[in-house]
């Protein structure tokens, strides 16, 4: 059955070809672990005040700034927000996220806040270290059993934005967090589905509007059997964005569904 051996042969040289690419993948690892201690030696400025530091990273001083509001509030311990010393989280009562828990660097507030604008509005990209960095050490103090198995998902970007500033903010964090902390990024797991006008101004709604608009607007196409996604996104306000992309997660079968964010938005500035 001269047949069979073309087919084992292809079977054979498949499997080749994925231990090949994991161990092209594992040198890889070995590789950005390398140049990530070199250049985190590397002096540099600081992004925010320009004085001394090292590997495109905030100054000592600075990095206490915008770490300091988090440090003052206890926060919620599954979406990650400061509620101004209340006793339970408004944000999760009004609605139970689909996502597990949300890691927020720090509070998308000042000086954070310039931070982030110069980076998604400016073009700074220089800055995605900085605040890539923020988020592996927000994470490092939590990291999960099943981390060494999870996929880095960064929300997908509307239309508009991208026309607008010419690239996603998440897919730059995310890839930024893998060289940090090792995960996979993955950008073809979750996808927009479709917009509206509502969604292109969704700064400018209230949480009902946020969640209205976000209901529909991603699709996963995928089985995500026993997945473990980590969620990443520049800014969170009201969780409406992270919990409408959690839930479709879910749908297709994820096991886990955590958020990592660079800010979140205080309560009180809302």
């Amino acid at each position: 059955m001269a047949y069979l051996k073309p087919g084992r042969e292809h079977c054979l040289a498949a499997r080749r070809d994925i231990d090949q690419r994991g161990a092209w993948w594992l040198a890889w690892q070995r590789v950005q672990a390398g140049l990530r201690e070199v250049f985190a030696r590397l002096p540099s400025t600081c992004p925010l005040c320009q004085d001394p530091a090292y590997g495109g990273c905030l100054c000592v001083l600075c990095r206490q700034d915008v770490l300091a509001s988090r440090l003052a509030f206890p926060c919620c311990e599954r979406c990650g927000l400061c509620p101004a010393q209340a006793s339970d989280c408004p944000d999760c009562i009004a609605l139970v996220p689909a996502f597990e828990k949300v890691i927020a660097a720090c509070d998308y507030a000042f000086p954070a806040d310039q931070l982030i604008r110069q980076f998604k509005q400016q073009h700074r990209f220089q800055h995605s270290r900085a605040l890539a960095a923020l988020i592996a050490q927000s994470l490092q103090g939590a990291m999960p059993e099943w981390w060494g198995q999870a996929w880095l998902v960064p929300i997908p970007a509307s239309r508009q934005a991208l026309l607008r500033r010419g690239f996603n903010p998440a897919v730059e964090l995310a890839r930024g967090v893998q060289v940090h902390l090792g995960a996979r990024v993955r950008t073809d797991i979750l996808l927009r589905s479709r917009e509206t006008g509502a969604e292109r101004v969704q700064k400018r709604l209230q949480r009902s509007q946020r969640l209205q608009a976000a209901g529909q607007a991603f699709v996963c196409r995928q089985n995500l059997a026993q997945a473990h996604i980590v969620l990443v996104d520049d800014v969170m306000t009201t969780g409406a964005t992270l919990h409408a992309a959690a839930s479709v997660l879910r749908q297709a079968g994820a096991k886990t569904v955590w958020g990592v964010v660079a800010a979140r938005t205080p309560y009180h500035v809302r």
